[in-house]
Parts: structure tokens; C-alpha cells; sequence
């Protein structure tokens, strides 16, 4: 078959970024993202819920409302699934920190772009330094971890940031057959591939961790751990 991205052809590079390839029973993994979010809300009891900009989707829930440092965490989900309901399973641990934790909802393709929903992503993480805490640390995971960069390229305030299983370069994603059709395309000339946080600031340094794959390794890291990226 024609090769589309290096040396992969369209049906194994789409492999790389569909999870179900590698794990068929993704979906129930994922759908306990949900139960321990059920769970953490019947212990805490349910967040409040704040609009941080125009849009119906610009929400963000927010748990135990420590005003000393607050987490910011963006979820994944291929830019096109999951909201803040289903994600806030890891809100106690950072409670019991003594940190706020927030989970964003934003708009999702294909009813908005790439770059409409990284601004978001941006005007949430405004929301919370302005309005909850000016300590504010992000987390990101999978698609979510690339919105996360992208706003670590924009934000300077953001203290420290941990990006979960991420991709940082858009190419060889925008080539999978599964976005083909969606405005994930308005990404090869429109969205940042994000580079995993490349000193945005000269002279300032930043704290960001990632556990993905760097860009110049993407999709061949994906295949030799046997994951995807877009949950």
C-alpha cells in the first residue's frame, strides 16, 4: 500500500492513534473514568460550576476551592470525546493536597477548531488564576495533554505542568484517515503542533514534565509501547 507518513501506509499509521487497535476493551477502561468520577462526587458532593467564557461549552467544575494552589486538569479524548463529568476521579487526591482541582469542559470537534478549542483551553486557565488561586499547575492527558502545551506556550503563569500521554506534533495525525473529514485538518495550517513547551520565554524556565512521546519519535514510540495517544 501507498505509504502516507514515513514509512507507515494508511491503515497501520491509523493503527497508531486508535487505541481499540492495541486494546480492544478500551471503552471499558475508559468508562471507569466515569464511575470513579461518580464515586469522588457522592464522597464530596458535587463541584461548583463556573462559565469561564461565551460559549455553552465554556464550563469548569470546580472541588474544594482552596484559593492556596489549584489544578487545572484538561481531558482527553481524540479532541472530540469526554467532558469534566467523567474526569473528576483524581479530584481527592489533590484535595487531600491542598489544592483545588478543576476539570474544563470545552467545545469539541467537529464543532469547533483546533485553535478555538486551545484558546479556550487558555481562557479556563485565565478563569482559575484569576477568579480561584494565581498558584495554578496543569495536567493534561492524551489530546488534552496537546491543549495543555499549547497553552503552556501562551501562559506564563501556570507554575508547573504535567502532560499525560500526549501528541505534540500534529502531521502525522492530521493524515489519519479518522480525521480526514473533520476540522482537525484546519490544523496543518492553523493549530500549533505544540512542541512540548520549547522555552516560550528566553531567560525563563519552566517546569513541565511530559510522559508522551517527543515529536521527532512520533508515531514509532506509539507502536513500540503498544498504546495510542488519543483516548
Amino acid at each position: 500500500m501507498k505509504k502516507v507518513f514515513r514509512d507507515y501506509d494508511q491503515v497501520a499509521l491509523d493503527a497508531q492513534y486508535e487505541q481499540r487497535a492495541w486494546v480492544p476493551h478500551a471503552d471499558d477502561i475508559i468508562r471507569r473514568f466515569g464511575v470513579a468520577s461518580d464515586e469522588v462526587r457522592a464522597r464530596l458532593g458535587e463541584p461548583g460550576t463556573y462559565a469561564y467564557g461565551p460559549s455553552a461549552a465554556e464550563a469548569l467544575d470546580v472541588y474544594g476551592f482552596s484559593t492556596r494552589k489549584a489544578l487545572v486538569f484538561v481531558h482527553g479524548g481524540a479532541w472530540k470525546r469526554q467532558s469534566k463529568r467523567e474526569n473528576a476521579f483524581a479530584a481527592e487526591t489533590f484535595l487531600h493536597a491542598g489544592a483545588a482541582y478543576v476539570a474544563l469542559d470545552f467545545a469539541l470537534l467537529p464543532a469547533v477548531t483546533l485553535p478555538e478549542m486551545a484558546a479556550q483551553v487558555c481562557r479556563a486557565i485565565e478563569w482559575v488564576a484569576s477568579n480561584l488561586s494565581e498558584n495554578v499547575f496543569l495536567c493534561g492527558h492524551s489530546s488534552g495533554a496537546h491543549l495543555a502545551a499549547c497553552a503552556l506556550t501562551r501562559i506564563p503563569s501556570v507554575k508547573a505542568a504535567l502532560l499525560v500521554s500526549g501528541m505534540y506534533d500534529l502531521l502525522p495525525v492530521t493524515t489519519c484517515g479518522w480525521t480526514s473529514a473533520s476540522s482537525m485538518n484546519t490544523a496543518r495550517s492553523g493549530t500549533p503542533s505544540a512542541y512540548a513547551v520549547r522555552s516560550p520565554w528566553p531567560g525563563q524556565k519552566r517546569k513541565a514534565r511530559s510522559s508522551g512521546a517527543s515529536p521527532e519519535n512520533l508515531p514509532k514510540s506509539c507502536e513500540r509501547r503498544r498504546t495510542s495517544a488519543t483516548a
